[in-house]
């Protein structure tokens, strides 16, 4: 009896053991279970770190692209606005160019017209004083004409008168003659 007894007991002390060692494999296996899953955890929250980093770069480089594409357009948009006022000045030059062309030529057509009537009236004055020279000549030669016939005619008349006087003084004489011949 008491070697079964002891046998049983050595018996159900194993079983006991098992018992426990199964018990203890259990949790231990729990543990490990948890501490896998605790690491499965912190993997996945890893990987999804990664992810929303990646996510965020996207996201920012993104942003970047737009900051740089409106500043570009910015610049651009500058450079033309440049561009036309550089055109526009430039048209406005010409413009200007012009408009003073046209002034510098209207001023020198008149000044040309001024000159071509002062030239103008200088010949005219001249034609006139011509003319007038021309009258002068005449009236001059026609008085003189009259001047010289007058002359001539004074110069007839005092050779007349002499004629006339010699004629008388022959008479006188003739009459004289005759005078003392009859005495």
């Amino acid at each position: 009896e008491k070697e079964t007894e002891k046998e049983t007991e050595k018996e159900t002390e194993k079983e006991t053991e098992k018992e426990t060692e199964k018990e203890t494999e259990k949790e231990t296996e729990k543990e490990t279970e948890k501490e896998t899953e605790k690491e499965t955890e912190k993997e996945t929250e890893k990987e999804t770190e990664k992810e929303t980093e990646k996510e965020t770069e996207k996201e920012t480089e993104k942003e970047t692209e737009k900051e740089t594409e409106k500043e570009t357009e910015k610049e651009t948009e500058k450079e033309t606005e440049k561009e036309t006022e550089k055109e526009t000045e430039k048209e406005t030059e010409k413009e200007t160019e012009k408009e003073t062309e046209k002034e510098t030529e209207k001023e020198t057509e008149k000044e040309t017209e001024k000159e071509t009537e002062k030239e103008t009236e200088k010949e005219t004055e001249k034609e006139t004083e011509k003319e007038t020279e021309k009258e002068t000549e005449k009236e001059t030669e026609k008085e003189t004409e009259k001047e010289t016939e007058k002359e001539t005619e004074k110069e007839t008349e005092k050779e007349t008168e002499k004629e006339t006087e010699k004629e008388t003084e022959k008479e006188t004489e003739k009459e004289q003659e005759k005078e003392t011949e009859k005495e």
